[in-house]
């Protein structure tokens, strides 16, 4: 098979292996050599074919796809998530199997651009299921993995919530605050004005997913809501990422045996020994003034600061409620919430509002033992 000689020939290429929802009659042994003829052309022709894709982005989402035998399916998706939901690198396949065409493809062309690409395509994606946004996110997830790969912190055009969950996916980083250590400094509407410039949505935009995800009360403001908790901190003297900590020590004690992932678990036991030093009770178990009973969930909470699921990348937390109790102490002095909270604590100082999954902060801390009376 000869090679594509022109770069309108490796776009209608490129359309027909990975744009077009058309049945395709070409054999899976076919599709791969044309794959590799566009690899061919990407190599022979560094950026174009990338710049193509970038220019096509906008005629790409306005084009719904073709081929779908749902009308429903066929309103909600356009040939641009088309694309960007291919199955991405060694993610769907056992390394039996040899590499989709998309692999082949993707490998040949320019993380760096790749990533320009996905920044121009995200905006049209948001419109489209969640679950596009998700696919196209682990798609740059790969591209910014990839040797030569332009840091992602460098693309404007992202928001932050993205670029951190992308960083963090890709390379282990840890998602970081999102309000500074003294949130006590702000006014209410200067905390709206971080997290809204974070998010990159009006702050009217996220309360209301917020209400309607149960982590504020109808009515609630969520800088007041934060900015009273934060206070209440000071009041008592307790640094939030203490309390954080501290709960999440507890949290991890509880669960780090069972967890099914063993890399995950090496690291949950990692942690609670930084934090705990040598195990104290019998067997290497560790003892602590606190005990908490916890109950997993089918499903788990996704993190409402972010557009796509950072799930597994904070130690799948959202997956499970707990008690906090002290031991020997009444079981009915306790704290209740959602493993989720040490995460928004931390990076927030949000303890939730006047809702079911609620944690008063003052209670928390003198449970766990961070104020003076406890």
């Amino acid at each position: 098979m000869s090679d594509l000689p022109t770069m309108d020939a490796a776009w209608s290429s490129l359309r027909s292996l990975l744009i077009s929802t058309a049945p395709s009659h070409a054999s899976d042994a076919e599709r791969e050599r044309e794959a590799e003829r566009l690899a061919r052309f990407a190599a022979g022709h560094p950026h174009e074919l990338e710049r193509r894709l970038l220019a096509e982005t906008p005629s790409l989402a306005a084009t719904t796809a073709s081929g779908d035998s749902d009308e429903r399916t066929r309103a909600r998706r356009s040939e641009l998530s088309v694309f960007w939901t291919q199955p991405p690198p060694r993610k769907f396949r056992l390394s039996a199997k040899r590499p989709p065409p998309s692999e082949i493809v993707f490998d040949a062309l320019d993380p760096s651009d790749m990533l320009e690409a996905f920044v121009a395509a995200r905006p049209h994606l948001i419109a489209q299921r969640r679950s596009t946004v998700e696919f196209a996110t682990y798609l740059a997830v790969c591209f910014a993995r990839r040797p030569g790969a332009a840091d992602i912190g460098t693309f404007d055009g992202l928001p932050p919530e993205c670029r951190d969950a992308i960083r963090a996916s890709a390379f282990g980083t840890p998602l970081p605050d999102i309000l500074p250590h003294d949130v006590v400094s702000l006014r209410a509407t200067e905390i709206d004005a971080t997290i809204a410039a974070y998010v990159r949505l009006p702050i009217e935009t996220l309360t209301a997913r917020l209400v309607a995800r149960g982590f504020l009360g109808p009515g609630e403001q969520l800088g007041e809501t934060i900015l009273r908790d934060a206070s209440t901190l000071v009041r008592l003297g307790v640094d939030r990422h203490a309390l954080a900590d501290r709960l999440e020590l507890v949290l991890d004690a509880e669960t780090h045996a069972t967890l099914p992932d063993v890399p995950l678990r090496e690291q949950v036991a990692s942690r609670i020994a930084a934090r705990a030093g040598a195990p104290n009770g019998p067997g290497g178990t560790y003892e602590f003034p606190w005990m908490c009973e916890m109950r997993g969930c089918m499903g788990y909470v996704g993190d409402p600061f972010h557009s796509v699921d950072v799930f597994d990348w904070t130690t799948a937390r959202g997956s499970a409620d707990f008690k906090l109790f002290r031991r020997g102490g009444d079981r009915s002095d306790c704290v209740r919430g959602g493993d989720l909270i040490v995460t928004l604590i931390r990076r927030l100082c949000f303890f939730e509002g006047t809702v079911a999954y609620r944690v008063d902060p003052e209670r928390t801390a003198r449970l766990l033992g961070l104020t003076a009376v406890g």
